[in-house]
Formats: structure tokens, sequence, C-alpha cells
């Protein structure tokens, strides 16, 4: 079965989180999926985007145990799965946008590596 994930070039699947249920100008782009290219060693990062502007912003990514694994304050910058196994990981967003409203969401992450 990992063969047919490693037969994959690319993978990649979105949730699309709404800022909150009255507001449509703000949404988080979270990928559902992170798998691994083994034709070319490349791996893809767990990165996420809003089409708002942040004051603050901070991700945590937790394993299915609750160790925090990476944690960022930078809404630019990825995290590398290439150094995880295979499986579900879960993350917490959260921060203040531009016009000072509060956001936090969480969810998780599938990571197919082949580790």
């Amino acid at each position: 079965m990992k063969q047919l994930f490693f037969c994959l070039f690319l993978f990649l699947t979105f949730a699309s989180v709404h800022a909150n249920e009255s507001s449509d100008t703000c949404q988080w782009y979270v990928p559902k999926t992170v798998s691994m290219n083994s034709e070319t060693s490349d791996y893809l990062e767990f990165k996420v985007s809003c089409n708002c502007l942040t004051l603050s912003f901070e991700i945590h990514v937790y394993n299915r145990w609750g160790n925090a694994l990476y944690s960022s304050d930078d809404v630019n910058e990825a995290w590398d799965v290439s150094k995880v196994t295979d499986g579900s990981y879960f993350w917490v967003i959260k921060g203040t946008y531009e016009t000072e409203e509060p956001f936090e969401f969480n969810g998780s992450v599938a990571v197919i590596t082949g580790n």
C-alpha cells in the first residue's frame, strides 16, 4: 500500500477555514494532506496562508500524544515534514487580524512521507 503513495508525484489537498461565520473576507488555506515525491526526494512543506493581514500569528503542530513538534510566529514559514513519520498531526492557529479581531482554528493534517 505504501508503494501506491510513492507513485504519487504530488498530493496536496487544502481545507478552507473561514474567519467566522458572518465574514467571508478572511479565509485561511490549510493543507489537509502532505505527501512525499519519492522519485526526486522532494518534500512538501506544511504551510498555511490567509488572504488577510494579521497583527499577530502563531501556529503549533502536535503529534498524537500531544507533544509539540513545530511552532512559529511567522505566517510565511513552513513546517518541514520530511523529518516525521507517516501519520496524523494536529495543529492550532491563533492570533489577531489587522482589524484587531482575534482568531483561533484547529484541525489535523495527514503526512505521508514513507518514513
